[in-house]
Protein backbone atom coordinates (compact mmCIF):
# COMPACT_ATOMS: atom_id res chain seq x y z
CA UNK A 1 0.00 0.00 0.00
CA UNK A 2 0.87 3.64 0.09
CA UNK A 3 2.25 3.45 3.64
CA UNK A 4 5.18 1.26 2.61
CA UNK A 5 6.70 4.20 0.74
CA UNK A 6 7.00 6.00 4.08
CA UNK A 7 8.81 3.15 5.87
CA UNK A 8 12.54 3.72 6.22
CA UNK A 9 14.62 0.59 5.72
CA UNK A 10 18.41 0.32 5.69
CA UNK A 11 19.93 -0.65 2.37
CA UNK A 12 21.28 -4.19 2.94
CA UNK A 13 23.94 -3.58 0.28
CA UNK A 14 25.51 -0.99 2.57
CA UNK A 15 25.89 -3.30 5.58
CA UNK A 16 29.39 -4.29 6.59
CA UNK A 17 30.40 -7.95 6.60
CA UNK A 18 30.49 -7.78 10.41
CA UNK A 19 26.89 -6.46 10.52
CA UNK A 20 25.68 -9.19 8.15
CA UNK A 21 27.38 -11.89 10.23
CA UNK A 22 25.95 -10.48 13.48
CA UNK A 23 22.44 -10.46 12.01
CA UNK A 24 22.80 -13.97 10.61
CA UNK A 25 24.18 -15.45 13.80
CA UNK A 26 21.52 -13.78 15.95
CA UNK A 27 18.72 -14.79 13.59
CA UNK A 28 19.90 -18.41 13.44
CA UNK A 29 19.87 -18.58 17.25
CA UNK A 30 16.19 -17.55 17.30
CA UNK A 31 14.91 -19.24 14.15
CA UNK A 32 13.76 -22.47 15.78
CA UNK A 33 12.35 -20.97 18.95
CA UNK A 34 8.65 -20.37 19.52
CA UNK A 35 7.55 -16.75 19.57
CA UNK A 36 6.25 -15.66 22.95
CA UNK A 37 4.41 -12.56 24.08
CA UNK A 38 6.26 -9.29 23.78
CA UNK A 39 6.40 -9.18 27.57
CA UNK A 40 8.51 -12.37 27.53
CA UNK A 41 10.39 -11.72 24.28
CA UNK A 42 12.00 -8.52 25.57
CA UNK A 43 13.54 -10.51 28.44
CA UNK A 44 15.15 -13.20 26.24
CA UNK A 45 18.90 -12.93 25.78
CA UNK A 46 18.81 -14.36 22.24
CA UNK A 47 16.18 -11.83 21.26
CA UNK A 48 18.19 -8.98 22.76
CA UNK A 49 21.23 -10.09 20.71
CA UNK A 50 19.23 -9.87 17.47
CA UNK A 51 17.76 -6.53 18.50
CA UNK A 52 21.24 -5.24 19.35
CA UNK A 53 22.47 -6.16 15.85
CA UNK A 54 19.58 -4.19 14.33
CA UNK A 55 20.02 -1.28 16.75
CA UNK A 56 23.74 -1.17 15.88
CA UNK A 57 22.88 -0.84 12.19
CA UNK A 58 20.44 1.95 13.04
CA UNK A 59 23.10 3.54 15.29
CA UNK A 60 20.72 3.88 18.24
CA UNK A 61 22.08 4.99 21.60
CA UNK A 62 21.44 2.86 24.72
CA UNK A 63 18.69 5.27 25.75
CA UNK A 64 17.04 5.08 22.33
CA UNK A 65 17.18 1.29 22.43
CA UNK A 66 15.38 1.15 25.77
CA UNK A 67 12.87 3.71 24.50
CA UNK A 68 12.07 1.40 21.57
CA UNK A 69 11.45 -1.50 23.94
CA UNK A 70 9.27 0.64 26.19
CA UNK A 71 7.27 2.03 23.27
CA UNK A 72 6.59 -1.44 21.85
CA UNK A 73 5.54 -2.85 25.23
CA UNK A 74 3.33 0.18 25.89
CA UNK A 75 1.72 -0.11 22.46
CA UNK A 76 0.95 -3.82 22.89
CA UNK A 77 -0.39 -3.24 26.40
CA UNK A 78 -2.66 -0.45 25.09
CA UNK A 79 -3.99 -2.70 22.30
CA UNK A 80 -4.73 -5.48 24.79
CA UNK A 81 -6.52 -3.07 27.10
CA UNK A 82 -8.48 -1.59 24.19
CA UNK A 83 -9.52 -5.07 23.04
CA UNK A 84 -10.63 -5.99 26.56
CA UNK A 85 -12.73 -2.83 26.80
CA UNK A 86 -14.58 -3.85 23.64
CA UNK A 87 -14.88 -7.63 24.15
CA UNK A 88 -14.84 -7.89 27.93
CA UNK A 89 -12.35 -9.71 30.17
CA UNK A 90 -12.90 -13.15 28.62
CA UNK A 91 -12.45 -12.02 25.04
Amino acid sequence: GIDIAQVWLPDPRKLTLQQVKALGTAFDALAGQPVESIFEEVKKTDRRVLDAAVFDILDLSPGEREAVYQAVVDMVRARIERARSVTGPLG
